[in-house]
């Protein structure tokens, strides 16, 4: 095994079994039974496939930009590859840490500074307390809700939300960052102040993987390009190329 590889997917899939809801009587139910009691019982619904047998390694210096239509299993991956949800077929050689939308991981009635308390205490439990002070103060000075950070976050907009979020979770690297469409919500300045601290950001880091629908964001930070589509990598390649078959994918309005 390589010493630089961070990730390996070995015939991965993704599948899960539909629910469907259907509104019933206890009549009805009692019907079915009686009806056919074997099929009820023992019949399963057809798995639904997200993603079929993918093999896909990452290694240290890929910045890897994960692009593919709605629904084609893109944020499905993402919890996979940043190790939520885990897998035998996944093998993680590292630490790893994933950027979700930002509101996902608020609590509404704590402040932004307690909210920042818990939010360092899951992300960085490694860090010293000194190290840890240190880390929430560095973000509230960088996202700029100096006046706001002792009010509940339940009055906050979306994009105050996002820079208190992304404030914490860009401030130190990781073997994998995985990044999934983490960016928005946030207006023009503090965009371009974020920008500069991504990239930062992903010089620490072993390896990182974008999910965005921006090819311009894409192009920006990444090496390397996956596209997925019909169940599967379609494309692993170089950006410029990833991008023209991505393209070339969707269907003219």
């Amino acid at each position: 095994m390589s010493k630089d590889l961070i990730l390996k997917l070995n015939d991965f899939t993704i599948s899960y079994e539909p629910t469907y809801h259907r509104s019933r009587t206890v009549r009805d139910f009692f019907v079915e039974v009686v009806k056919n009691p074997f099929h009820y019982f023992f019949t399963h619904a057809d798995r639904m496939v997200v993603l079929r047998k993918v093999n896909l390694d990452i290694k240290k210096g890929d910045v890897i930009g994960i692009l593919g239509t709605n629904g084609v299993g893109k944020t499905s991956l993402c919890r996979y590859l940043s190790g939520i949800i885990k897998h035998h077929n996944v093998e993680i050689y590292g630490e790893t840490r994933a950027l979700f939308d930002g509101n996902v991981a608020i609590y509404p009635d704590l402040t932004g500074r307690e909210n920042a308390i818990v939010l360092v205490e899951l992300l960085y439990s490694e860090l010293s307390v000194n190290d840890k002070k240190e880390l929430i103060e560095e973000a509230i000075h960088f996202s700029e809700l100096h006046e706001h950070i002792d009010t509940p976050v339940k009055n906050y907009s979306r994009g105050m939300k996002a820079r208190l979020f992304l404030s914490l979770l860009t401030f130190r690297g990781t073997d994998l960052l995985v990044i999934d469409e983490a960016f928005g919500g946030t207006d023009q300045f503090f965009s371009e102040k974020l920008e500069k601290r991504i990239q930062q950001l992903i010089s620490k880091c072993g390896a990182v993987a974008i999910v965005s629908h921006s090819t311009e964001e894409i192009k920006k930070y990444c090496n390397r390009i996956i596209v997925l589509h019909d169940k599967q990598i379609a494309f692993d390649g170089s950006t410029s190329d990833g991008i023209k078959f991505y393209n070339s994918l969707r269907i003219p309005l």
